[in-house]
């Protein structure tokens, strides 16, 4: 028993050397010079945001005498609700807003002279808040408006 636990050292020593003798002659890594990327093939890295502008002249001309009728003109608005009579919903009568792409009367952002404006104190026949175009800024004070489509 002496010689087989002398003979399964003595195997075992040689395969740890051999093992060890190995793993020390792994090649080193390559030396890699940095790498730098001057372009992309991403699309659409610096795109410009669709936007329509109504300017003042294109209102004249259409005869906008109110922000409820300037609704109308703006392509990316869809059931917004036009308040003017006391029937519909007396709490919200004489209001209107935009609703773009038909996403909801309190998902749309308004932003006069780069500040948010806040919502109206009445609700919508759906019970959402929204911004009351008719009391932004008087039409006559009114420039252009921007929708980011």
């Amino acid at each position: 028993m002496t010689q087989r636990k002398i003979l399964m050292m003595t195997v075992s020593m040689a395969w740890l050397a051999a093992a060890a003798g190995a793993h020390a002659e792994e090649p080193k890594a390559a030396q890699v010079d940095d790498i730098v990327v001057t372009g992309s093939r991403i699309a659409g890295g610096d795109r410009i945001a669709p936007v329509e502008t109504v300017g003042r002249e294109v209102m004249e001309a259409a005869g906008i005498a109110d922000a409820s009728q300037l609704v109308r003109l703006v392509t990316a608005n869809s059931g917004s609700e036009a308040q003017v009579d006391q029937l519909n919903q007396p709490q919200s009568s004489g209001t209107a807003q935009f609703n773009l792409r038909n996403l909801g009367l309190g998902s749309t952002l308004v932003l006069v002279d780069g500040q948010r404006w806040t919502t109206s104190a009445v609700v919508a026949t759906d019970g959402s808040a929204f911004v009351d175009i008719n009391s932004l800024v008087p039409m006559i004070a009114l420039q252009r408006v921007e929708v980011v489509k």
